[in-house]
Order: C-alpha cells, then sequence, then structure tokens
C-alpha cells in the first residue's frame, strides 16, 4: 500500500475536499459506514443493498490514510454514478476528474499541467479501485467509507409486531420486528393503559405518542427494550402494580417481545430498590422505515 501511496496523492475528487487527520466523512443517518479496516460502523449492507436496487440517488465520501495512523488524510465526495449489486455486496462508479495533486504539506490542492483523468470504483467492503487513462495499472486502496442519501427520505411510522394482554398477535409479525432491528431501524414502543380494564377499549395509541427505545435481539431470538428513566405514573395500577408513593421516586423498565414488563423502582432520596413484573401486557412495537 505504502509503495503506491504517492500515486493516490497526485488526484482524486475534487468536491468537499477537507486536509484535516481529524475530520472524516460523514452525513446523518449513513446508509453504510466502513472504517479503515473494512468494520461495519453504521448502517448495513443490507440495507444499502435495498436502496441500490431501489434507483435512489446516493453520494458517497471516502477518506484517504497515507501514513497509516487511521486517521483521515484527505476527504472526497461524489455522486454515485453506476451502481452495481452483486451478492450482497455493492460497488459504484464515482466522478472521473482531471488529475489534481494535493499539497498535503502546504494544505492546497492542484490541478496538474498534464491531461489526464483518474476513474474510480468505490465499493462496499470499504475498497477503493482507481486508475489513470493510459494506463494499465489499476491501483487498490482501503479506506474509510460512508454512503448516503442525495435527498433524505420520508420517513413513515408504522406498526411491525403488536401483542394484545391474553398474547394473541394483533398486527405484524416478531420477524417483521427482528428484521427492522438487524437493519437499525428507529424503534418505539407503547404500552400500559392500553386497554382499559373496565370497558375492554383499546385505547389508539398514535407512534409519536411511543417511547423511544433502544431494542436488542438475545440469543434465542427474543427481543427486548430498556426503558429510559421516568417519574412514578399511576398508569402501573392498570397492571395490577402498586407503585411506591414517595415523590422522589423514579422507575425504570425493561420490556420483552414475550410481553412481559420487569420494573425497577429507585428512591432518589434514601436509594432503596424495589422490583416488580406483570406478564402479558398489551404491546405494540412501532418502527420507522424511510420511504424511497
Amino acid at each position: 500500500m505504502k509503495s503506491k501511496s504517492w500515486l493516490l496523492l497526485t488526484f482524486f475528487l475534487a468536491r468537499a475536499i477537507e486536509v484535516n487527520a481529524e475530520q472524516m466523512a460523514s452525513c446523518n443517518d449513513p446508509i453504510l459506514e466502513v472504517d479503515f479496516d473494512g468494520v461495519v460502523v453504521a448502517g448495513s449492507k443490507k440495507e444499502l443493498s435495498r436502496v441500490a436496487l431501489s434507483g435512489v440517488p446516493m453520494r458517497v465520501g471516502w477518506d484517504l490514510d497515507f501514513n497509516g495512523d487511521k486517521e483521515s488524510d484527505l476527504t472526497h465526495w461524489s455522486d454515485a454514478q453506476f451502481t452495481t449489486v452483486m451478492s450482497g455486496e455493492v460497488a459504484t462508479k464515482v466522478q472521473s476528474v482531471h488529475r489534481q495533486i494535493p499539497r498535503i504539506n502546504d494544505t492546497r490542492i492542484e490541478l496538474s499541467s498534464e491531461f489526464g483523468r483518474w476513474h474510480g470504483l468505490l465499493d462496499s467492503r470499504g475498497i477503493l479501485l482507481g486508475r489513470f487513462e493510459h494506463s494499465n495499472r489499476v491501483d487498490s486502496d482501503r479506506v474509510h467509507s460512508v454512503w448516503c442519501f442525495t435527498t433524505p427520505p420520508k420517513r413513515n411510522w408504522e406498526v411491525a409486531f403488536q401483542k394484545d394482554h391474553s398474547g394473541r398477535v394483533v398486527a405484524g409479525g416478531i420477524s417483521n420486528l427482528l428484521d427492522a432491528i438487524r437493519r437499525r431501524l428507529a424503534v418505539r414502543i407503547s404500552w400500559l393503559g392500553s386497554v382499559n380494564t373496565e370497558t375492554e377499549e383499546r385505547t389508539v395509541i398514535e407512534a409519536e405518542q411511543a417511547i423511544p427505545v433502544v431494542a436488542h435481539i438475545s440469543n434465542g431470538g427474543e427481543i427486548t427494550a430498556q426503558l429510559p428513566h421516568h417519574l412514578g405514573s399511576d398508569e402501573f395500577s392498570k397492571l395490577g402494580m402498586v407503585p411506591p408513593t414517595s415523590n422522589s421516586m423514579v422507575w425504570g423498565a425493561k420490556l420483552s417481545s414475550s410481553g412481559e414488563l420487569d420494573v425497577i423502582w429507585l428512591d432518589t432520596e434514601s436509594g432503596d430498590i424495589s422490583r416488580q413484573q406483570a406478564n402479558h401486557i398489551d404491546i405494540i412495537w412501532f418502527i420507522e422505515k424511510p420511504v424511497y
């Protein structure tokens, strides 16, 4: 790699170049981000394949590391101009450019006085292939890369999985929720008081009213969500729970896809902790899906 670093220094894309070792290519909500070691650190290849197959315009950014310290020495951006999907991997041609010369020590970019263009191919493994015109040599380098929407897609909340207090599946399925979590889509849950125990009438819960959570998949395929801490609520009485009455009481909870609620009560003044559990509660899992 070091033997061809001088060649990579001579030109790449001119858009949004940053000569800054502390800055990396980034975007909000990346479809896929791969670090210098080829490890996926955000998004997923499966989601990138979905987007690529839909034909939605994308942009790609990548960082070059000339000294092996896993920091960016040069950053480039380009439209994804010719995209290919094969066996779960995605590759795209980037913009071909006239040769340019980065002067790292002087922090400036020059255009070469010699005519010649560079052509590049970036893939979802974090490999950048580059070739000069009129040359048979193709260079390969590992880069930090990020794949982003040209225009952020609209997003809709939808029910992925819903169970009532009897354990009956009301909507969606557990496979929908598992797929969404593996794709790292945003998840919200609605619970507590979704059914009036006296009239059996169901309260309509909107996704925006649901609680944002981080969901996890266990080895057995069960999904659990850790709820953020809240002040005590009388909603627990609808589940047959008797919450502590102290004004300094907060609660945290873990909720599972099987319908089990595990609540921890903490008295912030005394430090006393108590625990309660409930089974077969009403729960709705919402996911935020991009609309391509």
